[in-house]
């Protein structure tokens, strides 16, 4: 008998299957993944068990900009997919309490090490990734991120679900 899998089992496969099409077309796209001068932006369209379809609809040196750019939320929305990605690469690292280090910037700590981060909104739920470059595992949040970039993507979520909802037909809206 088949154990039936959970909603938050669902968005953890969803999140590795959509990270790993981001991952290889990143990858496709550059001989340097874990180094760009700009913020990336998806759209993404995802039905489980089918390969994850990956369009890229905007660039910028900026992160907030670009989401916050209403032109990237009419491209999410014309292309019909059902969530978007963000792709960004820097620096990490450590953080310790008890350590003067934590002053100095990520990019000048003795300990720093290049990071890809990739954060998505599917259906509503967000989601992320971060890679090293000198580590094959990848670390996964499903659902607990906080701070700017989270309410920078939700408010991109927000106002594509907005056009969505002005663009249905009165008949075919449905009450949140």
């Amino acid at each position: 008998m088949n154990t039936p899998i959970n909603y938050t089992e669902k968005f953890g496969q969803t999140l590795q299957e959509i990270d790993h099409a981001i991952a290889t077309k990143i990858e496709s796209m550059t001989s340097t993944p874990f180094e760009s001068s700009t913020a990336k932006l998806f759209a993404v369209d995802y039905v489980r068990g089918e390969v994850p379809a990956i369009r890229l609809i905007a660039e910028h040196a900026d992160i907030y900009e670009m989401l916050d750019d209403t032109l990237n939320a009419v491209l999410l929305f014309d292309s019909g997919y059902n969530g978007f990605a963000v792709v960004t690469t820097g620096w990490a690292a450590p953080i310790r309490k008890d350590d003067d280090a934590d002053e100095i910037a990520p990019s000048q700590h003795p300990e720093r090490r290049r990071v890809r981060l990739m954060t998505m909104m599917h259906n509503g739920k967000m989601g992320s990734s971060i890679r090293f470059t000198d580590e094959e595992a990848v670390t996964y949040d499903e659902g607990n991120a906080m701070g700017s970039l989270a309410s920078a993507m939700q408010d991109m979520y927000d106002v594509v679900r907005a056009l969505k909802v002005s663009s249905a037909k009165e008949n075919e809206r449905q009450l949140p």
